[in-house]
């Protein structure tokens, strides 16, 4: 089967959930035997353009959408309009589908390369699936914070989703990884009569026997350390991964620390527009470190190091992929109650608190620096993803 994978975002551009979750699909379908292509986004001054391997091809589009950080806010509305409308891109991507004879689109973040790409497929006859990350389709910022509920009932938003109403009646078959998305979308006339699927995100490709061994021979190993207490020493107390911004608290958790001078030290993985700001105030303060971006295996690693995750979302979050990946280290989670994070804490386990409540987010950090972080972890069971993507169009 030849599928095409869609994302604004990949590789070497990547910046969040949605682009890993995009190459663990295709790892796996190629894996399964498919012919996989990929068509994305890049800067409009980059060379990428084809990246054509022996296993998949990825087609990067320029768009501004790399850069949109840097547009004054007043003119991304403008922007918004023209990416929605945006038939040029639009016809180049049907021009790469139809060259590769694709069988199938699985699309997912689709800003900055056009709404229409619904609509496209239902013209040429291709099915189409669209995986939910956010609440982009509900409103052009794709963010929405605790206390703010009211602006996705905005005349704005209201005409934003009319629009993408209807383009998404176009849509085959849509998948999201938590109820709470599927039920916000149905609460506003999205995905009435099509099939859904909650699935949860894909946590690795699929591994051969051989590998599997070589995985298990490990897992014992590490139990063997850590009976017998040669496992690698916890250095961090408390960790943080995701973008430096506003949106995902880190400000807030700052200010939690510094304000209340906390026992334990705090990491910070990542970078973002509150990155040098941040850092510059927490000078002089060396139990607060910021490492900057960190490649997937490093921060893995990082994990193995830290004794709890800190996720203080201040904004409403859908599966965040660092709840997987801590949930897989046997990582204890500190988490925000808003959006989907509650259903991943149901399975996993963690500690939840009420958004931007200091009083509820210090009580739970020194229940655990008193309690040496002793909260049971269990990771999120792979769904054969792909699998029963594909079952549908069988």
């Amino acid at each position: 089967m030849r599928i095409c994978l869609i994302n604004n975002l990949y590789k070497p551009f990547s910046r969040g959930g949605a682009d890993r979750i995009t190459s663990l699909i295709a790892d796996e379908l190629i894996m399964a035997g498919h012919n996989v292509f990929i068509i994305t986004t890049r800067p409009y001054f980059s060379k990428h353009k084809l990246t054509d391997k022996t296993t998949e091809k990825i087609y990067y589009l320029p768009s501004l959408f790399n850069n949109l950080q840097k547009i004054p806010l007043f003119l991304r509305f403008f922007w918004h309009i023209y990416n929605a409308l945006d038939v040029r891109i639009c016809w180049r991507i049907k021009k790469i589908i139809s060259r590769e004879k694709a069988d199938l689109i699985i699309a997912n973040n689709l800003m900055g390369l056009s709404q229409l790409l619904p609509l496209l497929s239902s013209r040429i006859g291709i099915p189409y699936v669209q995986i939910l990350h956010d609440i982009q389709l509900l409103h052009p910022s794709g963010l929405m914070f605790y206390g703010e509920e009211n602006k996705l009932s905005s005349w704005s938003a209201f005409l934003w989703q009319k629009f993408n109403r209807y383009l998404c009646s176009k849509v085959n078959l849509v998948i999201t990884p938590s109820q709470w998305l599927l039920d916000t979308y149905k609460q506003y006339g999205f995905f009435v009569k099509q099939p859904s699927l909650v699935l949860p995100n894909p946590q690795a490709p699929i591994i051969s026997e051989q590998d599997k061994t070589l995985l298990e021979n490990s897992r014992v190993q590490n139990n063997n350390d850590k009976l017998n207490n040669t496992s690698q020493p916890k250095t961090i107390d408390f960790l943080y991964v995701g973008e430096i911004s506003y949106h995902k608290g880190v400000p807030f958790l700052i200010e939690v620390f510094l304000k209340n001078k906390l026992k334990g030290n705090l990491t910070l993985i990542g970078e973002g527009q509150f990155f040098t700001k941040l850092k510059k105030q927490c000078l002089g303060y060396n139990n607060i470190n910021f490492l900057g971006w960190k490649k997937n295996q490093a921060v893995k690693e990082l994990m193995k190091q830290a004794r709890c995750l800190i996720l203080p979302s201040l904004c409403y979050e859908n599966s965040p992929t660092v709840i997987y990946e801590a949930a897989s280290n046997e990582l204890p989670i500190i988490a925000s109650r808003i959006g989907g994070i509650p259903e991943l804490i149901q399975k996993t386990g963690g500690l939840l608190f009420t958004p931007g409540s200091e009083k509820e987010l210090l009580s739970l950090i020194n229940h655990c620096y008193n309690n040496n972080f002793n909260t049971p972890i269990k990771a999120i069971k792979n769904e054969e993803y792909s699998q029963k993507i594909l079952s549908f169009f069988k």
